[in-house]
């Protein structure tokens, strides 16, 4: 959107869920998209550029050696002991379905989009939405965070998988990026917020709230000392990244904290707090 006129410039669509995410490279016109069906959407929006990114990607060719051999898989499977069984209805439908969706000289293009029908045929979404993306300035790349408790780190040029990073008991709700370091810091379902190292792949810090309810959203301080929390008992929670001491915390009426946000112009620290109420709060510091 043209913020200042209301007007649409450009619009995109994800036709198998909703976007439960989005982030944006500003230097390439591009917003980074969390889908519903586990999928990361990497769009050009200047140039309608779309480019798929599905959970396990460690690269375009070798996306093609893993959908061929997914494919076989699948087939072997239905052949196989009890699979035998079933060559009637279900048998002749996978059949067809692979035949219909795998090319005869697959390309990078259609391998993408070949590996994500037979996953949603096959599995469904097994690996969970990507409810969480952020991007990471330092080196153009950016982290995911997705139903399945794991935080996915990637190359926003190549679409290169990084790194998988695990930790969280439960779906990941919200990550930050820093804007100085290569780390992000995640909230989760299981109430805990981590900070990771995303070039070593390993947790730095582990930061657990009193109450044991959902995170469902961080913020960072552009200094990169202190990450911000809101969680479901209405709170927005402080911790010092240096010492991982507990700062702070405001109660911000009760409801869930859905949405939390450092004002980048002043009063210095402000905090704006979205809540399941419909109300957006601002509390300044003292």
């Amino acid at each position: 959107w043209e913020w200042r006129t209301g007007k649409a410039v450009a619009c995109t669509k994800c036709i198998t869920g909703p976007f439960l995410s989005s982030a944006e490279i500003p230097e390439w016109r591009t917003v980074l998209l969390g889908c519903g069906n586990g999928y990361t959407l990497k769009w050009n929006w200047q140039y309608d550029d779309i480019d798929y990114l599905p959970w396990m990607s460690r690269g375009p060719f070798e996306m093609i050696a893993m959908t061929m051999k997914l494919v076989m898989a699948c087939k072997n499977k239905a052949l196989a002991g009890v699979g035998a069984l079933l060559k009637g209805e279900k048998y002749i439908t996978q059949h067809k379905f692979l035949d219909a969706v795998l090319p005869e000289f697959p390309s990078i293009e259609n391998s993408y989009k070949c590996l994500y029908f037979i996953n949603d045929f096959f599995f469904g979404t097994s690996f969970g939405a990507t409810k969480a993306v952020a991007y990471v300035p330092t080196y153009l790349r950016f982290v995911t965070g997705s139903a399945d408790g794991r935080v996915r780190y990637w190359d926003s040029q190549t679409g290169v998988l990084l790194n998988v990073m695990r930790g969280h008991h439960g779906p990941v709700n919200a990550i930050v990026g820093s804007l100085v370091k290569q780390e992000a810091i995640s909230g989760g379902e299981d109430g805990t917020v981590r900070v990771w190292c995303l070039e070593k792949g390993v947790q730095k810090f582990l930061f657990i709230q009193d109450y044991g309810g959902p995170i469902y959203s961080v913020a960072i301080y552009p200094a990169n000392r202190i990450v911000v929390a809101g969680s479901a008992d209405g709170y927005v929670r402080f911790w010092d990244l240096n010492s991982g001491m507990l700062l702070c915390a405001i109660n911000t009426g009760g409801t869930a904290v859905l949405g939390v946000a450092i004002n980048p112009s002043g009063p210095l620290g402000q905090i704006l707090a979205a809540g399941a109420d419909g109300y957006v709060r601002v509390f300044n510091p003292r």
